[in-house]
């Protein structure tokens, strides 16, 4: 936890009309510490390695351009910069683009996106980028709640496959095209630039109604045994990453089957969707232990309901371990390697950063009486620095730029000193969310932990020495050694400013 590693250069990329620092939210401070939690780990992926196991899963904004007459039907839409732009600024290690369609008469909606069109770019920094391809098949032109007729952009006369409209059966030639046209669509997508590709084969859309024998009545090639009814979702090819049902419209029993196909078609990772709290989690433990037992390392990622921070740890806690010793692990079996998450991201959209910085400083009930200026105040030690020494230049309110300017060079100065006088932490503290503290030491350029940066919005700290509903202003310097207060004092005070590490210096 802390300040990040990073140094924060400006950069500029080509095509880019704006200058923009680099990005490093949500990256373990140190990620190859065994202390480090699993969700924060990197994650190599062939040639592509996630900061965190942490994924914003794709999400239908019903935003894209949905005018039939224009060129650019079925593109994303600046609306899609600022949607998706800011999870990739807090803290996810891939974020996916909503899912898009191959064809025109493949979308959900006509506000949907598609990826047919020539001339796709993507710009990107630190968070992974990732698009899932999809064909709705029976699912297609519909807006919810409504079926959506030709007057309104739709295409009921072509939904090929139980929706609003009446389906058809796509003839073998139609087949074909659709393999090709997936085919096109993840070429298209190397070139914009993406890292990852996933195709869509859950919920229902067409791929999911050629695997389950509740929707394919064919008597072709394509349909009647499980092998058969794999084959549209063989021939599509499968790179990276796969979505299916794990057992909506067939079983278990079918998805295992089907798992165990992936490692010889080059699936990396495949997620699935089951909407039950916990219950789509508990399936993902299943296959990945299929998987495990088959011999292969097939990735598996969780999905759904996944909202608390405890929740995703425990689903992918210790997963590395298992991918190295095959032993079973103490304690609960990791479910997942990733987890991904939608909703969550919506109302929380930098869920992330809290859990990898501080977002509360934890204090404990044991409360000591000191006296700082003249003014007893009441305190409360650290459980975390409850046998360190350790130095806080505390902020009762927001830290501002003047801060950064006036004060902090002169901390960061002092830290050689501070620490030949044996403190083993220094931190800063002020009541700015954690992705502005963070921010504020990758500005310093503060490496590893020798300057924390802790946030404590709802000014815990703050009530703890009796500042929230005072009249004092300032910055104070306080020391904590071994769990007790033996020094605070004021730094600025009717217009006197004394330098703080001067004056623990000084004290020490």
């Amino acid at each position: 936890m802390g300040s990040i590693s990073s140094t924060s250069p400006v950069v500029t990329r080509a095509g880019t009309p704006y200058f923009t620092p680099a990005n490093s939210a949500g990256a373990a401070v140190n990620p190859n510490d065994p202390k480090t939690p699993t969700l924060f780990r990197p994650l190599r992926i062939r040639d592509v390695t996630l900061k965190n196991r942490v994924v914003v899963s794709p999400m239908c904004m019903y935003s894209a351009e949905s005018d039939p007459t224009s060129p650019f039907v079925g593109a994303l839409t600046d609306y899609h910069i600022a949607h998706l732009g800011h999870f990739a600024l807090k803290g996810a290690g891939l974020v996916f683009v909503e899912a898009q369609a191959v064809l025109p008469n493949g979308r959900i909606s006509p506000n949907d996106a598609g990826l047919w069109q020539e001339g796709t770019e993507s710009e990107h920094q630190d968070a992974k980028v990732a698009v899932q391809l999809a064909h709705a098949g029976r699912k297609a032109s519909v807006a919810a709640p409504v079926r959506v007729d030709e007057s309104a952009g739709g295409w009921p006369k072509d939904v090929g496959g139980d929706s609003y409209w009446t389906p058809r059966a796509l003839s073998t030639a139609e087949i074909k095209d659709i393999v090709r046209a997936f085919g096109k669509s993840a070429a298209l997508a190397i070139e914009a630039g993406v890292d990852v590709i996933e195709v869509h084969a859950a919920h229902g859309y067409l791929l999911h109604q050629f695997l389950s024998p509740v929707t394919n009545q064919r008597t072709d090639e394509y349909g009647g045994s499980f092998e058969n009814r794999t084959r549209l979702l063989r021939e599509v090819g499968t790179p990276l990453f796969v979505r299916i049902s794990a057992t909506e419209c067939w079983d278990i029993d079918s998805s295992l089957n089907l798992v165990k196909m992936f490692p010889e078609l080059g699936v990396d990772l495949v997620d699935k969707i089951q909407l039950h709290t916990n219950y789509q989690v508990d399936l993902a433990g299943r296959v990945r232990k299929a998987i495990r037992d088959a011999g292969a390392s097939t990735l598996v990622g969780g999905v759904g309901f996944i909202t608390e921070a405890e929740q995703a740890q425990g689903i992918v806690q210790g997963a590395d371990e298992a991918h190295e010793t095959e032993a079973l692990l103490s304690g609960p079996e990791p479910k997942a390697d990733v987890v991904l998450l939608a909703r969550q991201f919506m109302r929380e959209p930098e869920w992330s950063l809290p859990l990898n910085y501080d977002r509360y400083i934890p204090w404990t009930e044991e409360k000591g009486e000191i006296t700082a200026c003249g003014i007893p105040i009441n305190y409360n030690a650290s459980k975390e620095w409850a046998d360190k020494k350790v130095v806080l230049f505390a902020v009762p309110g927001a830290f501002t730029p003047t801060c950064s300017v006036n004060h902090v060079p002169g901390y960061i100065k002092s830290l050689p000193q501070l620490k030949e006088k044996g403190v083993q932490v220094v931190a800063v503290i002020a009541s700015n969310d954690a992705y502005v503290m963070s921010a504020w030491g990758k500005a310093n350029q503060v490496t590893n932990d020798d300057l924390l940066f802790l946030s404590d919005p709802d000014a815990k700290f703050s009530e703890s020495i009796g500042w929230s509903n005072g009249p004092r202003t300032g910055r104070y310097a306080i020391i904590i050694d071994h769990g007790k207060v033996s020094y605070a004092q004021i730094e600025t005070e009717k217009g006197v400013k004394v330098s703080g590490a001067d004056a623990v210096l000084a004290h020490l």
